[in-house]
C-alpha cells in the first residue's frame, strides 16, 4: 500500500497505431511538461511493428545531455481509458530512457488517504502491477496538458488536477 505518497502525472491510457483502436495497447504514460517531444519505449514500437531508419537526437535531463539514436514514428494515437479523449500524437521518438516509477502513479488508495482529494478516488484506476510506463507525452501536443478541473488545498496539503487523459 502506498498511502501518503505524492504522485506524478502518470496515467493509464490506450495507445494504437493508425486508425485501429481495436488493436490498442494499454500502458502508462507520463504527462511531462518539462519535455518538448513525445517518447515511446522500443518495446511499444516492437508491439506495433514500427520499424524504420534510426536518427540521432539529443536527450537532455537534470543529469546532462546525451546523444542517442531512435526511430521516429507518426500516426500514433492516445486515448483516455474512458474513451472521452483521443489525440493523434506528433512524431513519437523511440527511447529506452523513459523513467518508470510505478509508486508515483495516482491510485484510489492514495486519494482515499487524503480527505481533500478523497472524492476523486472512484475515478482513479487501481494500479496495474504488470503495467509499464511506455510513453512520455511532452509539450508537443499542448492539449493533453490542459487542466480541466483542480482541487487545491492550503499550505502543505495535497492537490489534484484532472487532465484530458
Amino acid at each position: 500500500m502506498r498511502i501518503g505518497r505524492s504522485c506524478g502525472k502518470t496515467v493509464l491510457v490506450d495507445v494504437y497505431s493508425g486508425a485501429s483502436p481495436e488493436h490498442s495497447i494499454r500502458v502508462y504514460a507520463i504527462i511531462d511538461d518539462k519535455s518538448n517531444s513525445s517518447l515511446a519505449t522500443p518495446d511499444l514500437f516492437d508491439r506495433f511493428g514500427i520499424h524504420g531508419s534510426q536518427k540521432q537526437f539529443v536527450l537532455s535531463s537534470y543529469s546532462g545531455s546525451f546523444t542517442v539514436v531512435g526511430i521516429y514514428a507518426s500516426g500514433i494515437r492516445i486515448c483516455s481509458i474512458d474513451v472521452e479523449s483521443i489525440f493523434e500524437l506528433p512524431d513519437v521518438i523511440e527511447c529506452d530512457s523513459i523513467p518508470s516509477n510505478l509508486p508515483e502513479i495516482p491510485t484510489p488508495d492514495v486519494a482515499y488517504a487524503h480527505p481533500l482529494i478523497r472524492r476523486i478516488a472512484p475515478y482513479l484506476p487501481a494500479l496495474d502491477p504488470s503495467g509499464k510506463v511506455e510513453l512520455l507525452k511532452g509539450r508537443d501536443l499542448p492539449e493533453v496538458h490542459h487542466v480541466t478541473e483542480e482541487i487545491l488545498g492550503g499550505k502543505g496539503e495535497r492537490f489534484a488536477q484532472k487532465l484530458p487523459l
